[in-house]
């Protein structure tokens, strides 16, 4: 008797992307996928005679565009899959509602950040009483005036002494994480890579391999309640060989 080759598929598999730009790629696995879409498109060419309905088709141009949405946020896939950049070591962290009290006389009237060592970028400065903020000036604040040193010092107004603030801010730091610096490439260099989707179900497999991926699109979907689920997209070419992958099932 024949043997029945269907069976039932549940889950988003595992995802794995090879940078096709190396000679000996690392592997990156796609970390907590949710999901992953690939839609496979073969439109046909209509012809027509002098009625409604055609009296032949033929197979036009093709195309397989996918997407998968992924809850850990990794910077070397995005790095090698989507920016078709190096990360540095090293991040640019956020520091909210930072309290301070401004000095009473006869000052300096000036409040220095936890992180000022490392100053990277002001964020704004508001009292912490109205949460009204006050504004920046280059040097020699009034009251509700502020400014603001290279090294995260930031500097008030006598007429606002001993007022509490609170204060945003960005600081380095050079021994953990990773940035990606996002440069202005020329167009046409776009980033290509193998995909490598399986999945296993009551001993069943079922694997699909891509052979030259371009990404083209990547979401970053903040939410008030809700967990950061990136969206990447990417679309299909055959490679050098013409070949554009395999789809294996088990039987």
């Amino acid at each position: 008797m024949p043997t029945d080759s269907r069976f039932y598929f549940f889950g988003a598999g595992a995802l794995y992307g090879l940078d096709n730009t190396q000679v000996l790629p690392t592997p990156v696995k796609f970390g907590t996928v949710q999901e992953v879409s690939v839609e496979f498109n073969h439109p046909n060419k209509d012809l027509h005679g002098g009625r409604i309905y055609p009296v032949s088709q033929g197979e036009g141009t093709a195309s397989i565009k996918c997407k998968a949405k992924l809850a850990k946020i990794d910077a070397k896939l995005l790095a090698a899959l989507f920016f078709k950049e190096t990360p540095a070591t090293g991040e640019i962290k956020g520091v909210e509602d930072e309290a301070g009290t401004i000095p009473n006389t006869p000052g300096p009237y000036t409040v220095t950040v936890v992180n000022g060592a490392n100053f990277h970028t002001d964020l704004g400065v508001r009292f912490a009483a109205t949460g009204l903020p006050l504004a920046k000036v280059a040097a020699d604040p009034a009251t509700g005036q502020y400014s603001v040193s290279a090294s995260g010092v930031y500097t008030f107004a006598a007429a606002d002494k001993q007022l509490q603030v609170v204060i945003d801010y960005l600081y380095t730091a050079a021994a953990t994480g990773s940035t990606i610096t996002l440069t202005n490439r020329r167009m046409g260099i776009a980033a290509s890579f193998k995909a490598v989707l399986f999945g296993i179900m009551d001993g069943k497999h079922l694997t699909l391999i891509l052979n030259q991926c371009v990404t083209n699109k990547l979401g970053m979907p903040y939410k008030q309640e809700g967990f950061l689920e990136m969206e990447l997209d990417w679309e299909v070419q055959g490679d050098a060989a013409n070949l554009v992958g395999q789809l294996s099932l088990s039987s």
